[in-house]
């Protein structure tokens, strides 16, 4: 018993240490609207689907030193698509133009350095979208992907910085198959279409 004690209390005195001697970490919230624009390249056979996206998001921001960051954040998007899907006609394939309203949740997790009034961020996301995710038969799960987001901050006060920054992602989405072989029935996990975003953002960064 003694012995754990003593094992105890030298980790206790460890991580004091190492407590006083790194600098001090904050905690802060960065809130940012933005509007981009999307495309889904060939999603329906010879076409490609552009979207509008309107989003709205918070994340919450861990100092791990005076330069580097980390971020993990929620979005919610609100996206307008507008594509074509073809089909037989009398004269011969047609195109036949159609418009959609999706609403997305998006959880990035990024990794910030940051200098003065300069910063890029770096990390994955998750996306999902919010509805009816079925399509024949498979099943929509997520979209992950990398996210590249590279801005300037300027600083409004001792606690606050006014953020403006262009983020670009690529995503791959998973899809879950369901086959039927007579009295069979298999799962299989496929990918789905692939899609590629640009947005410009304006945040207001605050430290506790």
């Amino acid at each position: 018993m003694k012995k754990t004690l003593s094992i105890l209390c030298l980790v206790i005195c460890f991580f004091i240490s190492v407590h006083a001697q790194t600098p001090k970490s904050h905690h802060g919230i960065v809130v940012h609207p933005g509007i981009g624009f999307g495309t889904y390249p060939g999603l329906i056979t010879d076409g490609t689907t552009n979207h509008w996206i309107a989003n709205m998001g918070v994340d919450w921001k861990y100092d791990f030193s005076e330069h580097w960051s980390l971020l993990v954040g929620m979005d919610f998007q609100y996206r307008l698509t507008n594509g074509y899907y073809i089909t037989q006609g009398v004269d011969g394939p047609e195109n036949r133009p159609f418009t959609s309203r999706n609403y997305i949740i998006k959880v990035p997790v990024l990794f910030e350095y940051h200098a003065r009034w300069f910063y890029i961020a770096v990390g994955p996301y998750l996306l999902r979208e919010i509805g009816d995710l079925f399509s024949g038969n498979s099943r929509e799960l997520a979209t992950i992907g990398p996210t590249v987001e590279v801005g300037g901050r300027i600083k409004l006060s001792e606690k606050s910085h006014l953020r403006i920054g262009w983020q670009s992602s690529i995503g791959i989405e998973l899809r879950k198959r369901t086959n039927y072989y007579y009295n069979n029935t298999t799962t299989s996990l496929g990918i789905g279409r692939i899609e590629a975003n640009s947005l410009l953002q304006i945040g207001y960064e605050y430290h506790f």
